[in-house]
Order: structure tokens, then C-alpha cells, then sequence
């Protein structure tokens, strides 16, 4: 993984992954079923890194223990839901997209789970060309977000820079009137001496 997919510190706050797709990203699959899991694996393995949790409590564990990039979970699984998952992973690792793949057919959830977070909601059983597509979209969305943020701390970097070289000047504008006040008094001063 780059530099980039780090976690990045800003003003003291951690943001969570900012993607840079330039080796392969990382993708956790979460799921009860170990035959979903290894079928979205073999989907996904040709241009994605992926690590594979059965439950809530496993993907909590391997997402502390490594970085990704994208985490694809199932609704419905024993102990807590994916849902649970969700807001767990928006809570704590904000800039991980999280698609939810899931049998459950029904707008409403959809609904829910998107406002809650998710980048996606797909309808199990899916086209593995829908899934990498996905995926991708989520990578990409992530690297523009992390894009315009180091885009926004530079800008604002640049800002504070200007700000300050303008009081520097203001500060020199204000010495060089003062020397000329000066030069000014001095040769009045030299003047008035002259005709006494």
C-alpha cells in the first residue's frame, strides 16, 4: 500500500485511508458464508488484495491489524449486522467506503443503509463485473476525496503564507515611511543649520 493509503493526521484529527490506486488496494469481504466470500474473493483477487471475515467481531480484528481500502459486507449475520458494521466503520474509520452487498431486496434498507454511510447497496446474487466496477468506483471516489483534501491544506497553507508576507510588508511599508520621515527631518535639520 503507498504513503498515500495511510491513515493521515489533520489539524490533529485522524481522517481514516486516503486511497491511492497505484499497487493493488485492499478489499475487506465480510460475510457468514464462507461460499459468498470466496466467490466475491475470485472475483475480486485479479485486481484487488482481498482478506476475507466472517462476523462483526472478525472484521473489527483485521481492520485494526491492517489498512484497507474498501469493505464489502453482508447485512444480515450473525451476532451484529452488517448495519452495525457500517456504523462502526464510519464511526472509526471515516474514509473507508463500505458497499453493502446483500439478498435483501427491499428499497427501504437500500434507503437506510445509504444514508447511514455506504458508498453502495447491490442486490445479492450480483454480476462479478457489477462488484469490480463497484469497487473501483469506490477506490476512485476515495483518491478524489483525498485529492481535495490535500488540495484544501495546501490552499490554506498558500493562504496563511500570503496573510503573513502581508504583514511583513505592511511592517517594511511602515520602516521605510518612517526612514524617509527621518531622512527628511534630517535634511531640514541641515538646512536650518546651514543658514545659521
Amino acid at each position: 500500500m503507498t504513503p498515500e493509503c495511510r491513515p493521515v493526521l489533520s489539524a490533529g484529527i485522524a481522517t481514516g485511508s486516503l486511497c491511492e490506486n497505484t499497487q493493488m488496494s485492499r478489499v475487506l469481504l465480510v460475510d457468514d458464508s464462507r461460499t459468498v466470500r470466496k466467490m466475491f474473493s475470485t472475483y475480486l483477487s485479479t485486481r484487488f488484495t482481498c482478506e476475507e471475515a466472517g462476523s462483526f467481531d472478525e472484521a473489527i480484528a483485521v481492520l485494526r491489524a491492517g489498512e484497507f481500502d474498501v469493505v464489502i459486507t453482508d447485512i444480515i449475520m450473525p451476532g451484529l449486522s452488517g448495519i452495525e458494521l457500517l456504523r462502526k466503520i464510519i464511526a472509526d474509520y471515516p474514509n473507508i467506503p463500505v458497499i453493502v452487498v446483500s439478498g435483501v431486496d427491499r428499497p427501504q434498507r437500500a434507503l437506510d443503509a445509504m444514508r447511514l454511510g455506504a458508498f453502495d447497496y447491490i442486490i445479492k446474487p450480483c454480476e462479478p463485473e457489477v462488484l469490480e466496477i463497484t469497487v473501483d468506483r469506490a477506490i476512485k471516489h476515495c483518491k478524489l476525496l483525498g485529492d481535495a483534501q490535500r488540495y484544501k491544506l495546501a490552499l490554506e497553507t498558500k493562504n496563511d503564507e500570503l496573510v503573513n508576507g502581508k504583514v511583513q510588508l505592511e511592517h517594511l511599508q511602515t520602516q521605510i515611511v518612517q526612514s524617509a520621515k527621518m531622512a527628511s527631518l534630517g535634511q531640514l535639520a541641515a538646512g536650518v543649520a546651514h543658514e545659521l
